[in-house]
């Protein structure tokens, strides 16, 4: 099953997806706002994934609304 995670208030969502990956089957991905400030992006507990990001995190631009665009797989 894959799962979509989009947005990381409080960076919650990355962990959450971060411990499906790793206890379960689920294929769980993260889609994250190029413009989101730094404590609600991985990097901020985790600094190793700075400017490095595993496949399953993905740059999306967020409008507010209902549209997004992924810039990175």
């Amino acid at each position: 099953m894959k799962v979509a995670f989009c947005g990381n208030i409080a960076n919650i969502l990355y962990q959450i997806a971060k411990a499906l990956r790793e206890q379960s089957s689920i294929n769980a991905h993260l889609y994250i706002d190029v413009l989101n400030p730094m404590g609600m992006r991985p990097e901020s507990d985790t600094p190793s994934l700075k400017d490095h990001y595993p496949h399953w995190i993905h740059h999306i631009i967020y409008n507010g609304g209902s549209e997004y665009a992924v810039l990175s797989d």
